[in-house]
């Protein structure tokens, strides 16, 4: 080694003065695990200056975060028709044209449309019956209904707001065809055409609003959140706030006020889909739909439907 590297390790570390070229070398082969001929080599030096310099070096920065930002939905409209649990195929054909007819009368301007409007049935992780309608006739069946809506409402702002059977065809995807996850030709809006028919796509992730009031589908939370005796109930203990779901296919309302006297109610809202299901003949399901009506800057009226026999109770 040099003069200059000999001055520069003497004067860091007076210690080693005496220390000869050699004994050094051997000193740094035991702490390397080397010869001594290869500490003498670029590879070792490197690594040696490495490790010296990453010994206690510590990040600056926090690392990346794959967190997303949630973002909320705001739902325009002066008279909001919501329509819940429709189910196609399992559509009750009364029952939608009682809500559809309602929503004229009322001059719906916004049509919500609240999860589940496909059952994706072959696409459930559930025991099938193969005599029961293909996925490829759902997506078909699903269009005509997203066409006769458009024709009912030509200028009316539709949203589309997933359910957990809706959500079937993304986790349908992701277990069984993960090459085609994230390709735009098959997400779930193009599948249906929602370009086509003017629908407003509202992200699972996202959080849908109207004047305050939460819309959300119902199963959030889990299968088994909801109270036995009353839905609405069961949404009031976990939203803690003025919020609308459908999921239980049930009409209920339940209104509280808290210590400082606000009053908090949420409703839940009937489906449009058969009432007594292969899966469950004692359900306890009804027909409904909701409209949400404009009163102001803030404030709004809910009227919550319940149908029998394609009637307005």
């Amino acid at each position: 080694m040099n003069d200059n590297i000999w001055t520069k390790r003497f004067a860091e570390h007076p210690e080693l003065i005496g220390e000869s070229n050699i004994k050094y070398l051997q000193r740094l082969s035991k702490i390397y695990n080397t010869k001594v001929s290869n500490v003498r080599s670029k590879y070792h030096y490197h690594v040696r200056i490495k490790k010296q310099h990453t010994k206690n070096v510590y990040f600056e920065k926090l690392p990346k975060s794959s967190a997303t930002d949630k973002h909320i939905v705001e739902i325009e409209g002066k008279k909001v028709l919501c329509l819940y649990d429709v189910h196609v195929p399992y559509h009750d054909i009364k029952a939608l044209h009682c809500a559809l007819n309602e929503g004229l009368k009322r001059k719906c301007d916004t049509i919500f449309l609240g999860g589940d409007c496909v059952d994706a049935y072959e696409l459930s992780r559930f025991e099938k019956d193969k005599r029961k309608r293909s996925w490829k006739d759902e997506i078909q069946l699903t269009k005509q209904f997203f066409s006769f809506l458009r024709y009912k409402f030509p200028s009316a702002k539709i949203y589309y707001l997933y359910g957990n059977h809706d959500l079937r065809y993304q986790a349908y995807i992701r277990k069984n065809a993960s090459a085609l996850d994230g390709i735009e030709a098959f997400d779930f809006k193009n599948l249906f055409d929602f370009e086509r028919f003017d629908i407003i796509e509202i992200d699972p992730l996202a959080h849908a609003k109207y004047k305050g009031l939460s819309l959300v589908h119902g199963h959030e939370w889990g299968g088994s959140v909801f109270s036995p005796v009353n839905v609405a109930r069961g949404l009031y203990m976990r939203a803690k706030a003025s919020a609308m779901c459908g999921h239980s296919h049930q009409t209920s309302e339940h209104t509280e006020r808290d210590i400082n006297g606000k009053m908090t109610t949420c409703w839940s809202v009937g489906c449009l889909s058969e009432i007594r299901p292969d899966y469950s003949k004692f359900a306890k399901y009804n027909h409904g739909f909701a409209i949400i009506e404009s009163k102001g800057s803030d404030k709004y009226h809910v009227t919550n439907y319940r149908i029998e026999n394609g009637n307005i109770l």
